[in-house]
């Protein structure tokens, strides 16, 4: 799965600087639960790095505890970084009879208006036959 993000500024004409220059933090939810028909995403966007970590690791705390299938697990991870965590049962075996998670923060930029690039103008034209 691939997210992608983009930004918009906009700058002053007078100072040449950026007045919308507001960054938030995103938090990626993620959990894949053993014969589940869909895949679990959801995202939280927070004011400041730290309410994102906290929330980062108290999501991936909560979803590592209540899955019975880790817990039972004897090879279950839960592995830490910076900006991510991983967890879940072993590393070895196919997803398909696993269950397995991370949570991951990461800055993005604000965005208040939208470049031109971005919208998008249909040719076709409609009718209502």
């Amino acid at each position: 799965m691939k997210k992608t993000t983009s930004t918009t500024a906009t700058t002053s004409k007078a100072t040449g600087k950026d007045k919308n220059n507001t960054n938030v933090w995103v938090l990626t939810i993620y959990f894949s639960g053993y014969k589940s028909s869909e895949d679990d995403v959801s995202s939280r966007c927070f004011a400041t790095r730290e309410l994102a970590e906290v929330a980062m690791k108290s999501e991936a705390r909560r979803l590592y505890r209540l899955s019975n299938i880790i817990q039972e697990a004897s090879d279950k991870y839960f592995d830490e970084s910076k900006d991510r965590i991983d967890f879940g049962e072993s590393l070895d075996s196919s997803d398909y009879r696993r269950e397995f998670g991370y949570c991951q923060i990461e800055r993005v930029k604000l965005e208040v208006e939208l470049d031109e690039q971005d919208v998008f103008v249909s040719t076709d034209e409609d009718s209502d036959d």
